[in-house]
């Protein structure tokens, strides 16, 4: 996630990364997610995982899905980063739960707690602003990038685990850094929006920053 009077992104940066007052998850967020996030899980939304979002996943590399949002409402900028922000939480309890190494379980905390908070804000401006999160390709990519991660990891133990969740880390930052910078920012419309994307910002890159340090620290 991340505080706000926004991305960890998580990647996965953090991210990781929305909702009203409904507790049902949007339509096209994994159960792993939603329960990653705890009590700050994302609404339901009425037809927003529409069949363009899910066609435009089809047959495509990631690169190619990315680039098929031309552009992005606010309700899908908050969903995505409602998908960010659980699959991190949901990484870091998986994390938490399996290693031994104690700088892993630093960061593991660190991720549940910003990520946990930057849900929470995002939930808070999405009813502030009268806002249903909104499912997209995005949403959709970020989601199926999380579980293909923590299907990775999973089969690995030990200081392997611990390598592969911290590498899942850095991966996954650096696409919600990216994705913040290169749409996110540039597409958000409404100013409370604007504002929470460009708190979380800062969070998120510094805890790609933290996943790299611990990376090479991870690798001596």
């Amino acid at each position: 996630m991340i505080k706000r009077a926004r991305i960890y992104l998580v990647p996965l940066l953090a991210v990781a990364i929305v909702g009203c007052q409904d507790d049902t998850p949007v339509a096209g967020t994994s159960d792993a997610a939603a329960k990653g996030a705890d009590a700050t899980v994302a609404p339901s939304s009425s037809g927003t995982g529409d069949d363009a979002s899910t066609a435009a996943l089809d047959g495509a590399s990631d690169g190619e899905r990315r680039d098929a949002a031309v552009t992005l409402t606010d309700a899908q900028i908050l969903q995505v980063t409602h998908t960010a922000n659980a699959g991190e939480v949901a990484q870091a309890k998986d994390a938490l739960a399996r290693t031994k190494d104690p700088r892993v379980k630093a960061f593991a905390t660190m991720m549940m707690k910003d990520h946990s908070d930057a849900d929470a804000e995002g939930i808070k401006v999405a009813r502030g602003a009268s806002i249903t999160p909104a499912a997209s390709a995005e949403s959709l990519l970020l989601e199926s990038e999380a579980k293909t991660a923590m299907s990775d990891v999973d089969t690995k133990s030990g200081a392997d685990f611990d390598k592969a969740y911290v590498d899942a880390q850095v991966k996954g930052h650096k696409a919600v850094l990216d994705l913040l910078d290169q749409k996110l920012i540039p597409m958000a419309s409404n100013p409370d929006v604007r504002g929470y994307l460009a708190e979380v910002r800062p969070k998120v890159a510094m805890h790609l920053q933290h996943a790299k340090d611990l990376q090479s620290a991870l690798s001596k």
